[in-house]
């Protein structure tokens, strides 16, 4: 749809998912990446391994996740 291979695209997010998937906080189901009831309230930091601008800008501030 957008031209691009999203396992190539996002090598780097996903590699960083992988302790998340480890953990069995989040789960591939087919080509889809699924957040499992465990890792519910850790949506944002899965989120944020898919964010290309975060910590990017000069003197960015960033709320933090606990």
């Amino acid at each position: 749809r957008h031209g691009i291979d999203f396992r190539s695209y996002f090598a780097d997010a996903l590699d960083a998912l992988r302790a998340f998937a480890d953990d069995g906080l989040v789960q591939w189901q087919g080509a889809r990446l699924r957040i499992s009831a465990r890792g519910r309230l850790l949506t944002r930091q899965v989120a944020m391994r898919f964010d290309a601008y975060l910590g990017t800008a000069q003197n960015a501030r960033y709320s933090r996740a606990i």
